[in-house]
Protein backbone atom coordinates (compact mmCIF):
# COMPACT_ATOMS: atom_id res chain seq x y z
CA UNK A 1 0.00 0.00 0.00
CA UNK A 2 0.61 3.63 -0.40
CA UNK A 3 2.95 3.53 -3.39
CA UNK A 4 0.61 1.99 -5.98
CA UNK A 5 -2.76 2.91 -7.48
CA UNK A 6 -5.94 1.13 -6.29
CA UNK A 7 -6.06 -2.49 -7.44
CA UNK A 8 -2.24 -2.78 -7.55
CA UNK A 9 0.38 -3.80 -5.00
CA UNK A 10 4.10 -2.93 -4.76
CA UNK A 11 6.18 -5.48 -6.63
CA UNK A 12 9.83 -4.63 -6.16
CA UNK A 13 12.66 -6.92 -7.13
CA UNK A 14 16.32 -5.92 -7.18
CA UNK A 15 16.78 -3.17 -9.76
CA UNK A 16 13.09 -2.84 -10.66
CA UNK A 17 10.32 -0.91 -8.93
CA UNK A 18 6.72 -1.37 -9.98
CA UNK A 19 3.11 -2.08 -9.21
CA UNK A 20 1.42 -5.35 -10.13
CA UNK A 21 -2.33 -5.96 -10.38
CA UNK A 22 -3.99 -7.63 -7.41
CA UNK A 23 -5.37 -10.97 -8.65
CA UNK A 24 -9.15 -10.95 -8.64
CA UNK A 25 -9.35 -7.27 -7.76
CA UNK A 26 -12.48 -5.88 -9.34
CA UNK A 27 -13.33 -8.61 -11.86
CA UNK A 28 -16.73 -7.49 -13.08
CA UNK A 29 -18.70 -4.37 -12.35
CA UNK A 30 -21.94 -4.61 -10.38
CA UNK A 31 -23.88 -4.61 -13.69
CA UNK A 32 -22.02 -7.75 -14.83
CA UNK A 33 -20.07 -5.99 -17.57
CA UNK A 34 -16.35 -6.74 -17.72
CA UNK A 35 -14.05 -4.14 -16.25
CA UNK A 36 -11.36 -2.57 -18.45
CA UNK A 37 -8.16 -4.45 -19.26
CA UNK A 38 -4.89 -2.64 -18.59
CA UNK A 39 -1.40 -3.16 -20.03
CA UNK A 40 1.76 -2.60 -18.02
CA UNK A 41 3.90 0.31 -19.20
CA UNK A 42 7.64 0.48 -18.46
CA UNK A 43 10.06 3.33 -17.91
CA UNK A 44 13.78 3.60 -17.26
CA UNK A 45 16.46 6.12 -16.38
CA UNK A 46 20.06 5.70 -17.59
CA UNK A 47 22.93 7.89 -16.40
CA UNK A 48 26.55 8.47 -17.39
CA UNK A 49 27.90 9.60 -14.02
CA UNK A 50 31.17 10.80 -15.53
CA UNK A 51 29.62 13.26 -18.03
CA UNK A 52 26.32 13.97 -16.29
CA UNK A 53 24.33 12.94 -19.35
CA UNK A 54 21.14 10.95 -18.82
CA UNK A 55 18.20 9.48 -20.68
CA UNK A 56 14.72 8.96 -19.35
CA UNK A 57 12.01 7.05 -21.19
CA UNK A 58 8.44 6.15 -20.31
CA UNK A 59 5.30 4.39 -21.51
CA UNK A 60 7.06 1.49 -23.27
CA UNK A 61 5.55 -1.97 -23.62
CA UNK A 62 8.45 -4.00 -22.16
CA UNK A 63 11.32 -3.89 -19.71
CA UNK A 64 13.80 -4.69 -22.50
CA UNK A 65 12.55 -1.82 -24.70
CA UNK A 66 12.68 0.64 -21.81
CA UNK A 67 16.23 -0.32 -20.86
CA UNK A 68 17.49 -0.12 -24.44
CA UNK A 69 15.72 3.20 -25.11
CA UNK A 70 17.03 4.86 -21.91
CA UNK A 71 20.63 3.90 -22.72
CA UNK A 72 20.19 5.04 -26.33
CA UNK A 73 18.76 8.40 -25.23
CA UNK A 74 21.60 8.91 -22.73
CA UNK A 75 24.13 8.16 -25.47
CA UNK A 76 22.35 10.54 -27.89
CA UNK A 77 23.11 13.37 -25.44
CA UNK A 78 26.81 12.48 -25.39
CA UNK A 79 26.95 9.81 -22.69
CA UNK A 80 29.77 7.30 -23.20
CA UNK A 81 29.24 5.02 -20.18
CA UNK A 82 25.44 5.06 -19.71
CA UNK A 83 24.02 2.64 -17.16
CA UNK A 84 20.41 2.10 -16.13
CA UNK A 85 19.86 3.30 -12.55
CA UNK A 86 16.10 2.72 -12.38
CA UNK A 87 13.67 0.40 -14.13
CA UNK A 88 10.03 0.86 -13.20
CA UNK A 89 6.53 -0.02 -14.36
CA UNK A 90 3.03 1.27 -13.62
CA UNK A 91 4.61 4.10 -11.61
CA UNK A 92 6.25 7.50 -11.90
CA UNK A 93 9.96 8.31 -11.59
CA UNK A 94 12.09 11.29 -10.68
CA UNK A 95 15.77 12.02 -11.18
CA UNK A 96 17.41 14.50 -8.81
CA UNK A 97 20.98 15.80 -9.07
CA UNK A 98 22.82 17.17 -6.07
CA UNK A 99 26.39 18.35 -5.64
CA UNK A 100 28.36 15.18 -6.56
CA UNK A 101 25.28 13.01 -5.97
CA UNK A 102 22.37 11.65 -8.03
CA UNK A 103 19.14 9.87 -7.04
CA UNK A 104 16.53 8.15 -9.20
CA UNK A 105 13.31 7.21 -7.41
CA UNK A 106 10.02 5.55 -8.34
CA UNK A 107 6.62 6.06 -6.67
CA UNK A 108 2.89 5.78 -7.37
CA UNK A 109 2.56 9.41 -8.51
CA UNK A 110 4.84 12.17 -9.74
CA UNK A 111 4.57 14.27 -6.55
CA UNK A 112 5.65 11.34 -4.37
CA UNK A 113 8.51 10.38 -6.72
CA UNK A 114 9.83 13.96 -6.69
CA UNK A 115 9.48 14.34 -2.91
CA UNK A 116 11.20 11.02 -2.14
CA UNK A 117 14.06 11.68 -4.58
CA UNK A 118 14.71 15.18 -3.21
CA UNK A 119 14.61 13.92 0.38
CA UNK A 120 17.05 11.11 -0.44
CA UNK A 121 19.40 13.53 -2.19
CA UNK A 122 19.32 16.06 0.64
CA UNK A 123 20.48 13.38 3.09
CA UNK A 124 23.83 13.11 1.28
CA UNK A 125 24.22 16.24 -0.85
CA UNK A 126 23.49 19.94 -1.27
CA UNK A 127 22.03 21.86 -4.21
CA UNK A 128 19.55 19.06 -5.03
CA UNK A 129 17.46 19.81 -8.11
CA UNK A 130 14.85 17.86 -10.06
CA UNK A 131 16.08 17.19 -13.62
CA UNK A 132 13.58 14.57 -14.82
CA UNK A 133 10.04 13.58 -13.85
CA UNK A 134 7.58 11.40 -15.78
CA UNK A 135 5.20 8.46 -15.43
CA UNK A 136 4.65 5.05 -17.02
CA UNK A 137 1.16 4.28 -15.83
CA UNK A 138 -0.93 1.30 -16.96
CA UNK A 139 -2.59 1.87 -20.32
CA UNK A 140 -6.19 0.87 -20.95
CA UNK A 141 -6.31 -1.60 -23.84
CA UNK A 142 -9.90 -2.84 -23.62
Amino acid sequence: GGTCPPGYYPHNVPGVMGCAPIPGYGGESQTGTPLPTWATRWGAIAIDDKTGNFGGVERLSSKRKAKKAAISECESYGGKNCKVTLMYYNQCAALVWGRNFVVSQGAADSQSAEKLAIEACEKDATECKLVYLDCSLPERIK
